[in-house]
């Protein structure tokens, strides 16, 4: 069984909340939601940005496409809707827009079939894994930031206070975006969590802190509640968002 909690908050500084997440086919872009599940979810994240405001147009769109789209089950059906449908409808809003020209959204989401994990994600919105009392991020920021980090330019404390760790490299709404994927070869374990979230939550909190949070025995509502609000408490200057997922059996 798995306890699922997300929650997205439009912090302390934006006007529109261009953040928001889907649980299985629920779309939810200011609040939050739970489930229990079985073996089986889907569960995405999205950060809009750019072009006039329009930002929230690109995470609506792609949201959308995932909650409306049944049997998902598989890398290549992610794929797929990812890279021909949502990119599609991005594209299409754009030409007929042009005002709008520019705005795109981050995406990060983990489908579990049967206790097997896929992760997939474009952009700086991320996934970790808890186990075995230790954090891991499972995903790598297609960021300049994470360039200039792979290349040994800076260091990770340096990533996290350069001043261009806002310049992403890649997001839907780019022309031939690739979506990266992570098959994890074993079933989840119980004791598990895995921990979605935009880049509102990750500018304020560190990973240190986000171990630290994950170790102490809190429902998964409580504890995305709390980092949300430190997040909010240390700044809040953009939309946050998270989801928790634990296997509790």
């Amino acid at each position: 069984m798995y306890k699922i909690y997300g929650l997205t908050d439009i912090g302390n500084v934006r006007t529109l909340n261009e953040d928001g997440f889907v649980i299985n086919d629920v779309l939810i872009d200011e609040g939050d939601y739970f489930t229990d599940e079985d073996a089986n979810f889907l569960t995405v994240v999205c950060d809009g940005m750019g072009g006039e405001s329009s930002g929230e147009v690109a995470s609506f769109l792609t949201l959308k496409a995932f909650a409306t789209t049944e049997n998902i089950q598989s890398k290549e059906d992610i794929k797929h809707l990812i890279e021909q449908t949502i990119q599609e409808d991005i594209l299409r809003h754009i030409e007929k827009n042009p005002q709008t020209k520019g705005m795109g959204t981050t995406i990060a989401g983990v489908l579990c079939r049967e206790h097997k994990i896929t992760i997939f994600h474009v952009g700086d919105s991320r996934v970790y894994r808890f186990r075995d009392d230790f954090i891991r991020q499972m995903t790598k920021d297609h960021s300049l930031v994470q360039t200039l980090y792979d290349s040994g330019q800076i260091s990770f404390e340096e990533k996290r206070t350069h001043p261009d760790r806002n310049i992403l490299l890649r997001s839907l709404g780019q022309k031939n975006v690739k979506v990266e994927f992570l098959e994890l070869p074993s079933l989840t374990e119980v004791g598990d969590v895995y921990l979605l979230c935009t880049d509102g939550l990750t500018e304020y909190v560190s990973e240190d802190e986000l171990e630290r949070f994950l170790r102490e025995s809190k429902p998964v509502d409580q504890l995305a509640q709390e980092l949300v609000q430190l997040a909010i408490d240390r700044g809040g200057a953009d939309n946050i968002t998270v989801i928790l997922i634990k296997r509790e059996e």
